[in-house]
């Protein structure tokens, strides 16, 4: 019998429903996400068989906690990107890939389960879908029991072997930052996550990929000769420090990074992709506010998000709000061909480049 993934029946449903894929590709995605759970699980050789990719997710979800949700599949992705994978794991490349994808869709599906299902109020630990079956922890608890899930994983492979990106995977993991990442001004806010899933109610789903996509396809990478765009790259790799990316013609660059002041490059260093970030060149805030007028049904959504809070916008309340708003009957005032044509004025504004994320935070408001 196949072991059923954590909301398996939730997530086909959206996956359907949402994202408009069949059924038979939504049981297969489940088939590798539970793939990819009992090969982590058997190479970590961990000695409790409860600490498993489901157990510590149940946790974080059933805690609202999306932070937590989002660092634990980003952990068992990275780790089936290190370098010779397929030889450790006795899978072909192409099958590992399978079970990233779904895996970076599951991590969708979940944060968008969070944000509709989670309390309000963050301190209240009523949560319906698991109070039954789940005995919420207190947090040292949940943590210790994350720490030690991710330590496992991590324990499959020395720390001196490389993170090796191919070209999908850093497109899902940059699209998922894209999608998510709001805004919120005083005058007008960037709803990035409400519009995205707003768009996939309306069919949209072809028009957002490719919308972000092309946004990625632009992204400034800086090498040691100059500079190219991640459409040229085909993988990426992150070994002692260094950041390298390969060509179509199979040569590698080591990549480089602006320093907060925007004009100085020195080598980008990291150890982790989630170290590495989209960086605008001109902030969103500028854009935002310099195109304010042209945004016609930006600010109509603002205003109506606004309605949903009191007080100073903050993120984590905010995302839980999003849910509600989606469900209200304004989202059918919105004009879906304006919303578009706003969005393609603010990509054909928007121009970004890798940069260490330590370099990015000293350049403030973006």
């Amino acid at each position: 019998m196949k072991k059923e993934i954590l909301l398996q029946t939730e997530f086909v449903n959206w996956f359907v429903e949402t994202m408009r894929y069949p059924i038979p590709t939504a049981k297969s995605y489940c088939d590798y996400i539970a793939a990819a759970d009992r090969c982590l699980d058997i190479y970590s050789n961990g000695d409790d068989e409860k600490i498993n990719l489901f157990s510590v997710l149940r946790n974080a979800v059933s805690r609202g906690n999306s932070e937590d949700m989002i660092e634990i599949i980003d952990t068992a992705t990275d780790e089936l990107s290190r370098e010779n994978i397929e030889v450790k794991l006795k899978k072909s490349l192409k099958y590992i890939q399978n079970w990233k994808s779904a895996l970076y869709q599951y991590k969708e599906f979940l944060q968008n389960y969070i944000d509709d299902n989670s309390p309000v109020d963050p301190q209240k630990d009523e949560i319906n879908e698991f109070e039954n079956d789940v005995e919420i922890p207190i947090s040292k608890k949940e943590k210790a029991f994350q720490d030690k899930y991710i330590k496992q994983i991590r324990n499959v492979f020395a720390d001196d072997i490389n993170y090796c990106y191919s070209k999908q995977d850093l497109f899902k993991k940059f699209h998922f930052r894209l999608i998510t990442q709001d805004r919120y001004y005083d005058k007008i806010f960037y709803p990035i996550n409400f519009i995205s899933r707003f768009l996939y109610k309306k069919s949209e789903r072809t028009f957002l990929d490719t919308w972000v996509t092309e946004m990625l396809n632009n992204v400034i990478v800086y090498v040691e000769d100059g500079n190219i765009t991640l459409k040229q790259v085909t993988q990426l790799t992150i070994g002692n420090g260094d950041v390298q990316v390969e060509l179509r013609n199979g040569e590698m660059k080591k990549v480089l990074t602006k320093t907060a002041n925007n004009l100085q490059l020195e080598p980008l260093s990291v150890k982790k992709i989630k170290q590495i970030t989209l960086d605008h060149d001109t902030s969103m805030y500028n854009i935002m506010l310099d195109n304010i007028q042209k945004l016609p049904t930006f600010q109509q959504i603002t205003a109506e998000l606004k309605k949903f809070h009191s007080g100073k916008m903050k993120p984590k309340e905010y995302k839980k709000e999003v849910g509600e708003a989606l469900k209200n009957e304004f989202v059918e005032d919105i004009n879906v061909e304006n919303l578009k044509s706003e969005m393609k004025l603010i990509s054909s504004l928007t121009k970004f480049q890798l940069m260490d994320s330590k370099e990015n935070t000293k350049k403030g408001k973006n």
